[in-house]
């Protein structure tokens, strides 16, 4: 009986049909392979180049709110603060002062600063979009992010919150209980009011917190989009935008940018939790696995209509007909048919398929693999 098999197989494999058969799945296979694998690496290019534009894109927007902020610290915060500091050190210097021996103490006098302005709108929305949906940012990008909306969002508020106090403070009397409310001293009554001197430190923190926060946020942009311009320089050579890159050298040395002093404490809490192009690279290994299972399917389906054409032919490929064609009910109980064996066209369909998706999904894990670690 076996050697039966094996010389049908050997006939079989000699046919012109099995040979012209072979070499047709052969070039299909190839071609469907190669077409496959111009796609995947054009979309692969195509995703690359899309996130340094939005990376590029994110980096313009965070420079807008950082430049913005700067500018408002410069003509409104930072004189407002030095200002109201300077008076208020003159006021209790006058207020320490001892007067003469049966003296009236001299009259404090100053010049109140009630001039109101309007917190700038920043397009924290176009950036949470940007980071969030765009590029495939983690840990620290994003958490700085979430860092200045909340910034901002506290800077509109204290800069509307200090509106409304210097709306009230101008419908009272200029006296000595204004002065020290404007102050936030106490008053006679023993009782202190701190809303306007504190508003003072809290719009000036908050403008630094934006500044400061966006300027991290760049760096980190920057980083992001050096490892996939890298990326795609090693997989396609050149063609990749620029990275764009602001400068803060200005402010920084002007006084006018945060020291990282202040922010120490939130720059050991937050910490980086994976490589940034991780994410990336590992959607790219799942599209080279996906496009081996799509591969397998094709190749399957050729098979398929293949053992299906000699079943329904016999004179297709004799050989093989004649292999899968011995079948007697008396002698076999496989053999639901006096015309063929279930067994034999099941085994002849099945197995190739089997053996090619066991090498299609060993080829597809070994790509995915390579792509992720690299």
């Amino acid at each position: 009986m076996l050697v039966d098999v094996v010389s049908g197989a050997l006939k079989l494999l000699e046919s012109t049909f099995v040979l012209s058969s072979v070499g047709a799945l052969a070039g299909a296979s190839a071609g469907a392979w190669g077409a496959q694998r111009m796609i995947e690496r054009t979309r692969h290019r195509q995703e690359l180049l899309r996130e340094i534009r939005n990376t590029n894109a994110a980096v313009m927007v965070v420079f807008t709110i950082a430049n913005t902020a700067l500018g408002m610290k410069s003509q409104l915060v930072k004189p407002m603060v030095d200002r109201f500091r300077a008076d208020l050190e003159a006021f209790r210097h006058h207020a320490a002062t001892p007067k003469g021996h049966g003296a009236l103490k001299a009259t404090f006098s100053f010049e109140a600063d009630l001039q109101e302005f309007f917190a700038p709108s920043f397009p924290v929305d176009t950036l949470k979009m940007l980071v969030f949906d765009r590029i495939s940012a983690l840990g620290k990008a994003l958490s700085l992010v979430v860092q200045i909306e909340n910034a901002s969002l506290g800077l509109y508020r204290s800069v509307e919150e200090r509106r409304s106090l210097i709306s009230s403070f101008k419908l009272r009397p200029m006296d000595d209980a204004w002065a020290l409310r404007y102050f936030g001293e106490k008053l006679p009554s023993g009782h202190t009011h701190r809303e306007f001197a504190d508003l003072v430190d809290v719009i000036a923190s908050f403008t630094d917190d934006v500044i400061y926060f966006s300027g991290s946020l760049i760096e980190e942009l920057l980083a992001h989009g050096q490892v996939l311009h890298n990326a795609f320089s090693r997989a396609y050579g050149e063609g990749a935008p620029k990275v764009s890159s602001p400068d803060f050298s200005g402010p920084k040395k002007s006084g006018l940018y945060p020291s990282a002093a202040d922010y120490e404490a939130w720059e050991r809490w937050i910490t980086e939790r994976g490589d940034p192009k991780e994410g990336m690279m590992k959607a790219h290994g799942q599209n080279v696995l996906n496009g081996w299972r799509r591969l397998g399917i094709i190749l399957s389906a050729v098979w398929l209509a293949f053992v299906a054409t000699v079943f329904s032919e016999p004179s297709a490929a004799p050989a093989m007909s004649a292999w899968m064609r011995p079948c007697d009910r008396l002698s076999d109980p496989l053999c639901l048919f006096d015309t063929a064996s279930p067994l034999r066209v099941s085994f002849l369909a099945s197995l190739p398929i089997i053996a090619l998706w066991g090498l299609g999904y060993a080829a597809g894990w070994i790509r995915k693999g390579f792509s992720d670690n690299h």
